[in-house]
């Protein structure tokens, strides 16, 4: 059982996590020589409105409301009998483990690099990386690399499904996996308007979604795996998405990043550029071939 919460701290807390909200990374450590006690928000646990942490540290604050913060903070245990130090931290969001964006094309011996950043739902994506796959790819083979960027818009809601489906084949099965699915899932792309799913539930466009996959030889149970929802010893709370969430937020922070707003959006050597999902082959050498030729007198 914890002790009493002593009273006077209670605004030192306050100020302290308010503070932590609005300085990320941020550190307030407060320690009066005549306290018992010692208090540690710090690494432990997430501390998420509505959480047990939550419930826990306004047990032992002593406050009534704690607001929810949108960098996560973490509470740890409360130890006895040593001065009290309140020790406040926003921990920093998680990073990704890699480069943002899938090669699937060309390697880092390219001439140039292209990027697309493409939305499985929108037509005119389908259109761009269509083009791409059937006559630029095999136009300029190894000369050019391809890098696929995830652009999740919210006019389209089932994208997100779309998006964390495409990323979940690419978990279990990789990037070669991932490419075939992308041109499987294009390729089914009408089944997903709005018209098709409005009424349909998530699991039952999850489950499309995994049929798809089926199509190409990927692994369906572990793509179906990937798509459930967080298990509640994993995340306290009742709003945690599915496993692919992680990988959902990295790619719609990238876009935000790069300034990216609609798809497609094209990328040269990693600058935005002005290109057109009705580009001909033609349209894309007039493009692409000054750039290559340069490189390739170097």
């Amino acid at each position: 059982q914890h002790p009493a919460p002593v009273q006077p701290r209670v605004q030192d807390c306050m100020a302290a996590l308010h503070h932590a909200q609005l300085h990320q990374p941020a550190f307030l450590q407060h320690a009066p020589a005549s306290s018992t006690r010692r208090t540690t928000v710090v690494a432990g646990l997430p501390f998420t409105r509505g959480s047990v942490n939550q419930r826990r540290a306004t047990s032992l604050f002593g406050l009534s409301s704690l607001q929810s913060h949108h960098t996560p903070l973490h509470v740890a245990r409360i130890h006895s009998g040593q001065p009290t130090r309140l020790r406040v931290s926003a921990m920093a969001p998680k990073l990704p483990p890699q480069q943002m964006g899938i090669t699937i094309h060309g390697s880092n011996e390219s001439s140039v690099e292209l990027g697309c950043f493409l939305d499985f739902c929108c037509p005119f994506s389908k259109r761009i990386f269509e083009t791409l796959c059937d006559e630029v790819f095999p136009h300029y083979g190894d000369r050019l690399k391809f890098v696929f960027h995830h652009q999740v818009q919210p006019w389209h809601p089932q994208s997100v499904l779309m998006h964390e489906a495409a990323m979940a084949v690419r978990q279990v099965d990789g990037d070669e996996a991932f490419f075939k699915y992308s041109k499987a899932l294009f390729a089914a792309q009408e089944k997903f308007f709005d018209r098709r799913v409005f009424d349909k539930s998530r699991q039952e466009i999850y489950a499309m979604l995994v049929e798809v996959a089926g199509t190409v030889n990927c692994n369906t149970k572990g793509v179906e795996a990937k798509l459930a929802l967080i298990p509640k010893e994993v995340y306290d709370g009742d709003n945690p998405g599915s496993l692919m969430i992680q990988e959902v937020k990295w790619a719609v922070k990238y876009t935000r990043q790069m300034g990216v707003h609609v798809s497609p959006t094209s990328t040269l050597n990693g600058m935005i550029c002005d290109t057109s999902s009705s580009w001909t082959l033609t349209d894309w050498q007039n493009f692409l071939d000054p750039y290559i030729a340069t490189k390739s007198s170097e």
